[in-house]
């Protein structure tokens, strides 16, 4: 096991150490908030506890990892991403800069809106499609301006 690799999971989880147990939406949403504060990394294939338990990585797994994390978020979060070999288990070191513009969850949803016509004084439903809703200003503001 690599010196860097045994002092983080020793420390624990803290304001930049996530430890997941699968790569998931709670694994990017971390690294959006590391991003959004002074930076962290997410470890992958480690229990809460701090347990090695390892992860499943096929050929193309951290490259579709990488894919998920670019599409989930705006501006697109690209990290550096490490697999570590512990005992015969693997587990991925997700790592992320702090962010210097604030980054955010994207939530897509749709959405149906009345219209008046003020002309002909006919109410219309108009489809708003999809909105993007941006929580750049709900997300660790706050962290920025410690």
């Amino acid at each position: 096991m690599s010196t860097a690799v045994s002092a983080l999971l020793s420390t624990g989880e803290s304001q930049s150490l996530e430890f997941k147990a699968s790569f998931d939406k709670a694994a990017i949403e971390s690294l959006v908030a590391f991003a959004n504060a002074r930076g962290g990394k997410v470890l992958v294939g480690v229990s809460d506890a701090g347990k090695v338990i390892g992860t499943t990585v096929g050929k193309e797994t951290l490259n579709e990892w990488l894919g998920q994390i670019k599409s989930a978020t705006s501006p697109a979060l690209i990290p550096e991403i490490i697999l570590h070999d512990i005992d015969g288990k693997q587990i991925v070191e997700i790592g992320i800069q702090e962010f210097p513009d604030k980054l955010s969850l994207r939530l897509i949803f749709c959405c149906s809106l009345f219209l008046i016509d003020y002309w002909s004084a006919e109410k219309r439903l108009f489809d708003a499609g999809c909105v993007l809703l941006n929580l750049s200003y709900f997300i660790g503001l706050s962290a920025r301006n410690d």
